[in-house]
């Protein structure tokens, strides 16, 4: 359900310029095979691996980049660069701790849009940290991805 929310969200916004998806580097191939399904209209570019830094070239409306926390944290300096229409963080308590350095990474990430959206991945019980600093611009989670107290 998530996911189709955060594609829901990436296709509404494809007009407005490039996206990023930054998810643990295991579950890429899955988010390409849905984006594949459920928005073909999407220029799907996956930024990982040796030569990478070319997906950057040209980007604009309806292109995706879909990449890892690790490679995100590696070329933070490129991406940071990029004005992006939106920017979702999958399984976001990978960023839970504001000290890290895959945390500081994804605050320089700029979105167009002044609260991009985390999402909650895990157990209902699993919380990301209150005291942590916010994420990229106030980052807040999709109202039905947030978990629920008892």
């Amino acid at each position: 359900g998530k996911t189709i929310q955060a594609i829901a969200l990436l296709l509404h916004r494809a007009a407005e310029g490039p996206a990023l998806v930054v998810a643990p580097t295991s579950v890429v191939p899955n988010w390409v095979d849905e984006l594949g399904r459920f928005a073909p209209t999407l220029r799907v570019r996956t930024f990982m691996g040796s030569g990478r830094a070319r997906e950057l070239d040209e980007l604009g409306p309806f292109d995706l980049l879909v990449t890892s926390y690790s490679v995100l944290q590696l070329d933070i300096d490129a991406l940071a660069k990029i004005d992006l229409a939106t920017v979702v963080l999958d399984e976001a308590q990978t960023i839970k701790n504001a000290g890290t350095l895959r945390a500081r990474a994804a605050v320089r990430l700029r979105a167009r849009h002044p609260r991009p959206r985390r999402r909650w991945g895990g157990p209902p019980g699993r919380r990301l940290d209150p005291t942590a600093r916010p994420g990229p611009r106030g980052a807040a989670p999709l109202p039905s991805a947030a978990p629920r107290g008892p």
